[in-house]
């Protein structure tokens, strides 16, 4: 189980919650994210989820890695949504890894 927290400003907070540590190739992702309100009403005009690969692989003749992410999946949560003051939403998340990630 992972846990993500992250503030924003007026005291708005934002949880991501994956319910496995890891997972295998072309399994079930799943989890949730929470947006606890601030002190003023806000409108959540747009949250995803995404899964990115990181690929980092040394250069000859460098010593700065390449690297390159892609995204792979990516769910849409909230778009437009209201969020009162003080208010809590939970958004769950689930999708598909590709075999090939």
């Amino acid at each position: 189980m992972g846990l993500l927290g992250a503030l924003f400003g007026g005291g708005t907070k934002l949880d991501l919650h994956v319910d496995v540590e890891s997972i295998a190739q072309g399994s079930q992702l799943s989890g949730h994210v929470t947006v606890h309100g601030g002190k003023k009403p806000l409108t959540l005009t747009s949250g995803s989820v995404r899964l990115n690969k990181l690929k980092v692989q040394m250069k000859e003749g460098s010593s700065l890695p390449d690297v390159k992410m892609d995204l792979v999946v990516q769910s849409e949560l909230a778009k437009g949504d209201p969020l009162p003051p003080g208010s809590e939403k939970r958004f769950a998340f689930r999708f598909k890894v590709p075999a090939d990630v």
